[in-house]
């Protein structure tokens, strides 16, 4: 009997695309011998690389995903592989096409959205190729709602004993880790004090937490512990986290491990002892190498939508109303993302810093 076929698309950022491989390893669980591909922009796409829950990763470079007619064309090219089961996890107009080129699959499955357009003053309703519309339960969390998207499929497939899993992961082989730890010694890094990796800036001001408070907490660490703090940056990042660095004055503090691509950054984290900084897409590539650590969270990421930890606390963080409670939620964001002091953090991420200390 010839295996089934899946296709995931996920053209959202690396942090989404990341916990989108929760349902990579959910089909395979499911369905022994089935055929898992990731369709993923090019950014996302050496993330997914050697892992044995997806066969193969499409990349979407950005000149296909712009230019209207290569999109079609590489839509068109990918689905003539013929997939049993599509789930359209960014469920766009565009992306929806993948379901129109393989409206033949059994299964296929996006979000149901009401469209922004009016015909006539009523609100169009999307999704004209999907034969399942999964609806969005605000109050789980983003891992519980994409596995939301298998539900028809284990039900019409009489697998309601089935248990889901939410665990997400990155592959990184033992190879590749032991070349980018050649890398960080050779930048001075002594492997016997721990390292925390430090994300001292964000995509954007609204998800970046206030300077002062983090340098105050990255000093308190330099201050009171032996450890080495790592802090890494993307291109528009690193005149901002660079300043960081030097204004630290430490030589315990390193910033010019050179990464090509977020792979390199994965193979930092396998190589480190803790990640502390913004919540934002690296610490979902701290948490999918199983990489403890401790975020802040910006009034627009919450901790019930983003911190998937299944009751385990070795991924922990911090929101303004753990400090306030729902009161905060009657203040401004700014003064929302002002409660959560320095020492707010360092409360909460001591007895994180003192286990390490013991390991």
């Amino acid at each position: 009997m010839e295996s089934k076929k899946a296709l995931i698309i996920s053209f959202s950022g690396i942090g989404d695309a990341v916990l989108t491989e929760v349902l990579c390893e959910n089909l395979k669980q499911m369905f022994p011998g089935i055929i898992v591909d990731m369709a993923v922009k090019s950014n996302s796409f050496p993330l997914f690389l050697n892992n044995p829950g997806i066969d193969n990763v499409i990349p979407y470079y950005n000149d296909e995903r712009k230019n209207f007619w290569k999109y079609i064309k590489k839509t068109w090219d990918v689905m003539k592989k013929k997939y049993d089961i599509i789930l359209d996890v960014e469920s766009t107009p565009r992306s929806e096409l993948f379901s129109l080129f393989g409206k033949k699959a059994a299964y296929r499955a996006g979000w149901y959205k009401v469209s922004k357009h009016k015909i006539l003053w009523i609100k169009v309703k999307r999704g004209f190729f999907y034969n399942n519309k999964i609806v969005r339960d605000n109050a789980e969390s983003v891992t519980k709602n994409l596995t939301k998207f298998l539900d028809p499929l284990i039900k019409s497939s009489s697998l309601e004993n089935y248990e889901k899993t939410f665990d997400f992961k990155i592959c990184i082989t033992d190879e590749e880790k032991q070349e980018m730890r050649k890398n960080m010694e050779n930048a001075g890094m002594d492997f016997s004090k721990p390292v925390v990796m430090c994300a001292v800036n964000a995509v954007s001001d609204g998800k970046r937490w206030r300077r002062d408070y983090m340098m105050e907490v990255l000093q308190y660490i330099l201050d009171n512990y032996d450890y080495q703090l790592l802090l890494f940056y993307t291109p528009n990042e690193k005149e901002y986290t660079v300043n960081m660095a030097e204004e630290l004055q430490n030589n315990r503090v390193f910033y010019s491990i050179e990464t090509k691509d977020v792979r390199d950054l994965a193979k930092l984290m396998v190589n480190s002892d803790y990640y502390f900084g913004n919540e934002g897409g690296a610490r979902h590539i701290a948490q999918a190498v199983e990489l403890p650590g401790f975020a802040v969270f910006s009034p627009d990421a919450s901790k019930k939508d983003w911190l998937v930890n299944n009751g385990n606390t070795d991924y922990d963080g911090i929101e303004s109303s753990d400090i306030l409670g729902d009161s905060v939620y009657s203040m401004a964001e700014k003064e929302r993302y002002n409660v959560i002091t320095p020492e707010e953090v360092i409360k909460r991420l001591e007895p994180k810093l003192l286990k390490l200390k013991k390991n």
